[in-house]
């Protein structure tokens, strides 16, 4: 069986080394599959004939220098997973970083071209491959005959879970929260802040869950509400890795046109709501309750499931894996 490494962190509250923790699991039907820290690059390519680097500049430092060794040392190809992309056209000069990779992979695709000396410049590729999240079989059609109001992740301000709680408030629903810890985050005084406006009716889990746990938590939700809003550049880079719990939580969902839901508003408009405003949100909200009560039908995240749950994201890593290996049989 061939052998695969992921360069990665490993910490434990992080989702871009829990992205590398699922991509294991993702590829392991095909490959022998190992983790291994940045530094530790060139055990890695003596390791894998491909090297994933699961990179992301403030999580997973990785140097031209290491690219260099790990294909020459450890005869291996070399594959970027640009978590931080933008859509925007990218230019690099040759040599970067980005040019010195054998593929780079992003959850969007975008333009990257590089640049000589000369100013000639060429095409690199960028292969696409969706952010992957769990399938989860079981999950309840109806779950609650009353309004739930549901979001999860870190609740950093620009993910707006203060829209979730006051919508819950007008509507006469409950708030179902997922927020586990993050070290800049005060999860105890969010938790205070908002059992002061809801009381009885905040439903919140504080723990840092399984991916199928907070899937079936998510999935006890009337709606799910996922209304990104940046205050900076820096809450806009790559693909939401968390709203992805509330697709594949199948309740109707609500989101804004925050650029992390590019490739969901691009590729799946007829299975999301899109609220431009707060009072939007609060007004989509009534819509929803009001049709499911009815029993009318609803938008639901359906045919995203199908073509980028983890074992379809996987399957595409498995592809461009082949393309640089020549592996037939693996």
């Amino acid at each position: 069986m061939m052998q695969l490494a992921i360069l990665t962190n490993v910490d434990e509250h992080c989702g871009i080394a829990e992205y590398a923790r699922n991509l294991q699991g993702a590829l392991e039907p095909w490959y022998k599959v190992a983790l291994f820290l940045p530094e530790e690059f060139v055990e890695a390519a003596l390791y894998g004939q491909v090297v994933l680097v699961n990179w992301h500049p403030a999580r997973v430092h990785i140097s031209v220098e290491w690219v260099r060794r790990m294909q020459t040392e450890g005869q291996a190809k070399v594959v970027l997973i640009h978590h931080n992309s933008r859509h925007e056209p990218v230019q690099v000069a040759e040599g970067d970083l980005l040019d010195t990779v054998d593929a780079v992979v992003a959850h969007e695709p975008f333009l990257l071209t590089v640049w000589n000396a000369g100013q000639q410049y060429r095409v690199k590729p960028v292969t696409y491959i969706p952010h992957g999240f769990p399938a989860v079989d079981g999950l309840l059609e109806c779950p609650s005959s009353d309004l739930v109001l549901g979001t999860g992740g870190f609740a950093f301000p620009w993910k707006r879970f203060d829209v979730v709680i006051e919508a819950a408030r007008r509507l006469g629903g409950h708030a179902n929260m997922v927020c586990p810890p993050y070290p800049s985050l005060n999860v105890q005084e969010l938790e205070s802040r908002w059992m002061a406006v809801l009381g009885a009716c905040l439903r919140m889990e504080k723990s840092f869950l399984s991916q199928e746990a907070v899937v079936r938590r998510l999935a006890l939700s009337t709606i799910n509400i996922f209304w990104f809003q940046s205050g900076e550049a820096a809450d806009e880079f790559g693909q939401t890795g968390a709203a992805r719990f509330g697709v594949a939580a199948r309740r109707p969902m609500i989101i804004s046109r925050h650029r992390k839901f590019r490739m969901l508003l691009e590729e799946y408009p007829e299975e999301f709501y899109v609220a431009d405003t707060e009072d939007d949100v609060y007004r989509l909200v009534e819509q929803i309750w009001a049709a499911l009560r009815k029993s009318e039908s609803v938008k639901c995240p359906r045919r995203v499931i199908e073509e980028q749950a983890w074992p379809m994201a996987a399957a595409r890593y498995r592809c461009l894996t082949r393309s640089l290996t020549g592996e037939r049989n693996g």
